[in-house]
């Protein structure tokens, strides 16, 4: 396993790829020319809650990856877990502004939800099966009905 420093973390979350022919990659002058916003632009209600669950669940995908791997050695369990910790160190402010701040729309709530899902690994849905206790099968219903992500009516 390769060990990801905080800075290499804040660059994959906070940055995002580079695209060829992007303003990011264009020469200094081309990058210079303003650029006129639409009039009618409107920053989404989430904005913050919706970019800290996509920073959040881009770590935990990494987290995922990394974790792999059946019958290692303790010695090999304990460097995979050292390798893996910057990334958890990372989710932790991340969990912070996602468990804090109330989601305002419909797609605040699916991101948190989203989140979550991907955090659990679906232990969730194993504890909601019907032979589960109450408020588990009701808590992986609200989760399966979020993530279906389909158009709901009011």
């Amino acid at each position: 396993l390769h060990r990801i420093t905080a800075s290499a973390l804040a660059d994959l979350v906070l940055m995002g790829e580079r695209v060829p022919g992007s303003v990011a990659e264009a020469p200094a002058a081309e990058a210079a020319a303003p650029v006129e916003a639409p009039a009618a632009a409107v920053a989404h209600p989430d904005a913050a809650l919706l970019a800290a669950c996509a920073a959040f669940n881009t770590l935990e995908q990494h987290y995922t990856a990394g974790f792999g791997g059946r019958g290692l050695t303790l010695g090999q369990e304990r460097a995979r877990d050292a390798a893996l910790q910057p990334i958890q160190d990372a989710q932790m402010p991340l969990v912070d502004i996602i468990a804090t701040t109330p989601a305002k729309t419909l797609d605040g709530i699916r991101a948190k939800a989203k989140s979550l899902q991907l955090w659990d690994g679906g232990e969730i849905e194993k504890d909601g099966a019907p032979d589960g206790d109450t408020n588990e099968r009701l808590i992986a219903s609200i989760m399966r009905d979020l993530s279906a992500g389909g158009k709901m009516v009011s």
